[in-house]
């Protein structure tokens, strides 16, 4: 089954590393692992019902390299991504003997390889890791990149670094067991990624979409994440920082964050948020793009495409929130360079631009158009 994968390279000034994707392989991590390990240990942090999902098949796979890998278990959710969970790491992995050429892998969601990667890139100053999402949302977005990072009460991600891993696994097999709502959150990462890149990835997601809605098959995603890694890879390969092109990679966030960090991330998902972003972004292309920067508005039939592709996702009701605090949460935004705040706009499809012309007044009308 090795043969049958695609592989994506990812190009960094720090670290260039390989995405592999293929369906079954997990049931190979060692053949693709095998010339990482020489013997040092090996320590894999995930959540206790994944591993109980999948830590058997995992574990027999590692063996055959001659690797008894340390567990460690993370409770479930975004209060788990923190600095005091962190710091329970740190001090196991001293407990366990781990030096700066040990091993982690990242064998859950966006959770997971956002902490372990905080964790390896901090440990004693650095240690190599690899990614295993298990998640659609992870698989296409947060284990491609090198961010890493940790929540605050302050907002979401605030405390984190850019820190590559060494390789990213891909197996759409383990999607079968995801949790439907998980799916779709993720869905939208995937229109974002489409809608700043790609103009003919965007017009065949609608299909791909409706085929779910209809089927349930996650395997209709196996090319979506193919798609949607590739486009990723070759906006991080040419800016690992995001001090330049990957900023439009955060199309829907700035209002996205700010909804979680509002409403709590337990009641609205990352992916549900993100779109409610991209739906103001799409609104303030459309309504008042010129006078944000762009050289024309986002189109009615553009802006409506994008608003029929969102909604064919299930977004939970959020018609009452605080506006005021939703400004608030986004001028502490990190993407924001002192006073002058990135947000992403479309002035088509495939056409982003980085405004810093987006004042608050047309945010907040944004928030009570969509």
């Amino acid at each position: 089954m090795i043969e049958n994968h695609h592989t994506i390279t990812v190009n960094t000034e720090s670290n260039g590393y390989n995405i592999l994707i293929g369906n079954g392989i997990l049931n190979d991590i060692h053949k693709f692992i095998d010339p990482f390990n020489h013997g040092q240990k090996w320590v894999i942090i995930t959540h206790r019902n994944i591993w109980n999902l999948y830590g058997k098949e995992l574990s027999s796979t590692l063996i055959i390299n001659q690797i008894a890998p340390t567990v460690i278990f993370v409770d479930e959710g975004e209060n788990s991504k923190s600095l005091k969970t962190a710091a329970s790491i740190y001090s196991q992995l001293i407990q366990l003997g781990c030096d700066r050429s040990s091993y982690l892998l990242a064998f859950g969601g966006g959770v997971i390889g956002d902490l372990t990667g905080f964790i390896a890139a901090t440990f004693m100053r650095g240690m190599p890791y690899i990614q295993i999402p298990t998640s659609l949302l992870a698989m296409v977005d947060s284990s491609v990149g090198g961010k890493t990072a940790v929540n605050i009460s302050e907002g979401k991600n605030l405390v984190g670094v850019f820190y590559q891993p060494q390789m990213v696994l891909i197996d759409p097999q383990l999607l079968k067991s995801l949790p439907q709502r998980e799916i779709y959150s993720a869905i939208a990462e995937i229109i974002k990624t489409a809608s700043i890149y790609d103009h003919s990835f965007f017009n065949i997601l609608s299909s791909i979409i409706t085929s779910y809605n209809e089927t349930g098959d996650v395997s209709l995603f196996t090319e979506a994440i193919f798609e949607s890694c590739k486009i990723k890879s070759e906006v991080v390969s040419q800016d690992e920082k995001e001090s330049g092109i990957r900023k439009i990679l955060n199309f829907g966030h700035t209002v996205g964050h700010a909804l979680e960090t509002t409403l709590g991330h337990g009641n609205i998902r990352h992916g549900e948020a993100v779109a409610y972003g991209m739906l103001c972004a799409g609104f303030i292309s459309n309504k008042y793009g010129t006078a944000c920067g762009l050289s024309q508005n986002l189109s009615e039939n553009n802006w409506q495409a994008l608003q029929n592709l969102i909604h064919l996702l299930p977004l939970p009701d959020i018609k009452i929130i605080d506006t005021d605090q939703i400004i608030q949460i986004i001028r502490h935004d990190k993407k924001n360079m002192g006073d002058i705040r990135n947000f992403i706009l479309l002035e088509e499809p495939g056409k982003p631009v980085i405004s810093s012309l987006v004042s608050e007044e047309i945010i907040k009308i944004s928030l009570e158009k969509v």
